[in-house]
């Protein structure tokens, strides 16, 4: 991306008269800009976040329940934590496992 962006700019020829200062200043105002987010933005990733909530405490709700699918769900869960935490051990301290 930054490859493509930098060809791109290079062949205008307004950017070749520019210093460059002129021209990394420019950037960073374009690129900035897109980073705000505006009120509108702002309420659709709150409902976005709500929903997820509500979402999961639906699922959360139905699994307590369900006893048997809290057994299968406390089981997964315990067996991936385990094999997580063995293959962390094994990343970071090959030597602990002698």
């Amino acid at each position: 991306m930054a490859f493509f962006i930098a060809t791109y700019i290079s062949s205008l020829k307004t950017a070749n008269e520019c210093s460059p200062d002129q021209t990394r200043k420019a950037l960073k105002k374009t690129f900035s800009s897109r980073k705000r987010k505006g009120k509108l933005r702002k309420a659709w990733d709150g409902t976005k976040v709500t929903y997820k909530v509500a979402s999961w405490s639906a699922t959360a709700i139905e699994i307590y329940h369900n006893q048997a699918i809290l057994k299968v769900a406390t089981t997964a869960f315990r067996t991936s934590c385990s094999v997580i935490s063995k293959f962390l051990v094994e990343a970071v301290m090959p030597f602990a496992t002698e």
